[in-house]
């Protein structure tokens, strides 16, 4: 059995919040019982109570950390929350597990069902199975992980956990709809400091290149200009900031794919700066990854023309790019075509595209697994027109988000803090099927999400 005994209690609280079992709420008013019933609280838990998770350990000004949890022990936490009578719960779990029992060793027969579960969910694709072997099989396994959730739990008797998402008893589903976005290890004026950096040093000098070198500087600069949103979104600037970074981006990705495929010259205003452009047809920097990130941005944006000018585009257009395009990433491109037109053969799509992800290298699989197919399920859910999976899914994806921008290794890449695939597919979502965005996360700045119709940039393309 894993022993927690000799663990700091806030170390444990911490980690509960980290992995999502705990909201931001909830563990500042702990901290705030703990200081009540201490003496001499601690420093740690003063600027807790103060100042909430996320900020501390982004300024870095607590030493406590969260815990390193191995995949049976945040298993056994996550089975403490889990309702078997409710789908979405079994299916959130089903898909928790999935994504992060690779590598984990046969110590313990839970181990032996993640992995089934994960054959049926994702080499099958075969949900309903997974959600029947779960049901038949958990109850078995609920003792033995509730003995190593509570060796947790305990250190942390007052800590209010979220609720289980289905209640047995009632029938009713209760709606967990916030997810925080993973610590940066970060302070904002850092982040300050590199957005500054692009205004001022890089953003003249892109400006000045696009008039003497396009085919080179139009897509060499869409990087630094997304990390531009990322900053913004992370130093939780003005609504009107944000906006123009992801106008600039949007603006500019379109130049640089309008200039690459070789069309009739055009001009442009970038960034109140008219440029005229003569197309040469190239290769640079023209693969799919690039051309998503165009279409996410005409989507929030509400550029209907923008997205139909790439969905014309041939796939020859890809497969010559100087980026790598597998079987896969042309699927990706034909579910958005097909979406964008109208969605009358996006399941079947979607289909495929599962399919496909199956036979990606090891590395690009995690990347299509936890962020381009969970946006193509979110298509598929708003060409059905159904608003309660597309909620279910928005959850799922931004989990899955999380996920993968959390690891050492992308944690500080701009990209992922915040979401802009699900970004995009909110804003269709809400002016195009009036769907209400139900689930709230920082990954989602208010540019796009949970504002009105009427206030926001509207997007009636779909179905057209």
């Amino acid at each position: 059995m894993i022993d927690f005994s000799n663990q700091d209690p806030l170390s444990i609280a911490l980690t509960l919040w980290n992995i999502g079992l705990v909201s931001e709420t909830a563990l500042m008013a702990w901290a705030d019982a703990m200081i009540l019933d201490r003496a001499q609280p601690s420093y740690d838990l003063l600027e807790l109570a103060a100042n909430g998770a996320k900020l501390c350990l982004q300024r870095d000004t607590i030493e406590s950390r969260p815990l390193t949890l191995t995949f049976f022990g945040e298993f056994c936490l996550r089975s403490h929350l889990l309702d078997l009578s409710c789908d979405r719960s079994a299916i959130q779990f089903i898909d928790w597990v999935s994504r992060n029992c690779g590598g984990a060793d046969l110590e313990h027969p839970a181990l032996l069902l993640a992995y089934q579960l994960d054959h049926l969910y994702y080499d099958l694709d075969d949900l309903p199975a997974a959600i029947e072997l779960l049901r038949s099989e958990m109850p078995l396994l609920l003792p033995s992980c509730e003995l190593v959730a509570s060796t947790f739990l305990d250190r942390v008797p007052d800590l209010m956990l979220l609720a289980p998402i289905g209640d047995a008893n009632t029938g009713q589903s209760e709606l967990i709809s916030e997810i925080d976005r993973h610590p940066i290890d970060l302070t904002p004026a850092e982040i300050r400091h590199l957005l500054n950096y692009t205004e001022i040093e890089l953003l003249p000098l892109m400006l000045a290149g696009f008039e003497r070198n396009p085919q080179a500087m139009l897509g060499g600069s869409l990087r630094e200009l997304h990390n531009a949103i990322g900053y913004a979104v992370a130093l939780e600037l003005p609504h009107t900031e944000i906006q123009r970074y992801v106008h600039l981006f949007h603006t500019v990705a379109l130049c640089h794919f309008r200039f690459g495929t070789g069309e009739e010259p055009f001009t442009a205003n970038i960034d109140g700066k008219m440029l005229d452009f003569i197309p040469e047809a190239h290769s640079e920097r023209m693969g799919v990854d690039t051309w998503a990130d165009a279409i996410h941005a005409c989507a929030i944006v509400g550029d209907r023309d923008g997205i139909r000018l790439l969905s014309t585009f041939d796939e020859d257009v890809f497969t010559d790019s100087d980026g790598a395009c597998a079987p896969f990433d042309l699927a990706y491109d034909r579910l958005w075509v097909d979406f964008s037109n109208g969605g009358q053969n996006t399941a079947a799509l979607l289909d495929l595209a599962i399919a496909l992800a199956a036979q990606e290298n090891s590395q690009r699989r995690q990347f299509v697994n936890s962020i381009r197919l969970p946006e193509l399920r979110l298509l598929e859910a708003i060409a059905r027109g159904d608003a309660r999976s597309f909620n279910d899914r928005l959850l799922t994806a931004l989990a899955a988000h999380k996920q993968f921008w959390s690891q050492p290794s992308h944690a500080l890449l701009p990209s992922g803090w915040f979401a802009f695939p699900l970004l995009a597919a909110c804003a269709i979502a809400r002016d195009c099927q009036y769907f209400s965005i139900e689930v709230k996360s920082d990954y989602l700045p208010p540019y796009s999400a949970g504002k009105s119709i009427k206030e926001s940039h509207s997007l009636f393309w779909f179905n057209n």
